[in-house]
């Protein structure tokens, strides 16, 4: 009887939790009535809210690669997968995907190989040659993996 008290319990807390979820925090709420009314709200707003950059932001621009190749290698593996059954539109979807990643970080020669195969593998999709369109996209994707491990 004890386990299912405890978990009734529990479900309880988690139905309490789930209806106080629209509300906000006391902390803004608080913040919200000390902003002096001459003052805007955007004062108390974070970074991100106001559109600045956030830290994560900072960091990308920072340069750090392995997240654009990591972003990208997915998106490269889905359009050899299409290549290799012969669906060239697939490809060349998730090859423009690949490819938007492999720009942001073309600070790194691999991923600016990368791109290069990656337009190359657009181009031969979009004229339906699914065959050579995987092959770059192939080699895409070993410049995306040699990219990550950097």
């Amino acid at each position: 009887m004890k386990p299912f008290m405890n978990c009734l319990f529990g479900l309880l807390l988690l139905a309490g939790g789930l209806a106080n979820a629209g509300e906000e925090p006391a902390e803004a709420k608080q913040a919200a009535a000390e902003t002096p009314a001459g003052e805007s709200a955007e004062a108390t707003t974070p970074v991100a809210e106001q559109g600045g950059e956030t830290t994560a932001e900072k960091a990308e621009a920072g340069g750090r690669v392995e997240n654009h190749a990591l972003a990208a290698m997915p998106h490269a593996d889905a359009a050899i997968e299409h290549g290799a059954q012969g669906h060239a539109e697939g490809l060349v979807e998730h090859a423009q995907a690949a490819l938007a990643h492999a720009e942001a970080g073309r600070d790194n020669p691999h991923l600016a190989e990368a791109a290069t195969h990656l337009q190359a593998a657009i181009e031969h999709g979009r004229m339906g040659h699914a065959d050579v369109a995987t092959r770059h996209a192939r080699e895409a994707y070993n410049h995306i993996k040699a990219a990550s491990r950097q």
